[in-house]
């Protein structure tokens, strides 16, 4: 089993390497790919999103049987 030290020195690399890459993307790519890319990002996160809410709609009157 790893060590405690060993976990949180993989996390904090783990860390600053997807702060580069973050950082690396904004700077050189363009902005319009940049939209493309967070739109299939954010659809991608909501899959994976805990909080869903999904929600009925009421309908009232004589038409629902």
């Amino acid at each position: 089993m790893a060590m405690v030290g060993e976990m949180w020195s993989h996390l904090g690399s783990t860390m600053a390497t997807l702060m580069l890459v973050y950082t690396v993307f904004n700077q050189f790519f363009p902005h319009q790919l940049q939209v493309s890319f967070e739109k299939y990002f954010n659809r991608i996160v909501r899959y994976a999103y805990p909080y869903v809410e999904i929600t009925f709609d009421e309908f009232t009157g004589e038409r629902m049987k």
